[in-house]
């Protein structure tokens, strides 16, 4: 069984907005999109991930909200 990725951004130019898909579902009104991922060079591994995305949300109801999605890992 082939799980579904966590996190997809693309982009496709410089100058256009990302489209993001967060466990299988689109983030729409997004207001930002902060993706910092490092390795230990030695091994390749992950070392250091950091995800912040806000994005507003009730729009349709006239009471927007702003929401945001965070994942951090780092290894020790």
């Amino acid at each position: 069984m082939q799980s579904k990725p966590l996190l997809i951004i693309h982009l496709d130019s410089e100058s256009s907005t990302p489209k993001v898909i967060y466990e299988g579902k689109e983030i729409t009104n997004k207001t930002r999109i902060n993706f910092n991922w490092e390795t230990n060079q030695a091994e390749g591994n992950t070392e250091k991930l950091e995800c912040n995305m806000d994005f507003l949300c009730g729009l349709d109801t006239g009471a927007p909200m702003l929401k945001g999605i965070g994942l951090k890992r780092k290894n020790d």
